[in-house]
């Protein structure tokens, strides 16, 4: 399930949202994308498991 729209990002914030998880296992996927201070495109991923029950 894509929950991206879920987010709205700004610089120097930050936000709380609610996720739905099942029992078992669940694993939040996330990809931030942006600019470097050098000016090149970075992309940074990493996941958070959560296990529930």
């Amino acid at each position: 399930m894509d929950i991206s729209s879920s987010f709205n990002p700004i610089a120097g914030t930050y936000e709380t949202i609610l996720l739905s998880l099942d029992e078992g296992r669940n694993t939040l996927k996330m990809t931030i994308d942006g600019i470097r201070n050098d000016g090149r495109n970075a992309t940074d991923r990493d996941s958070l498991g959560f296990n529930i029950g």
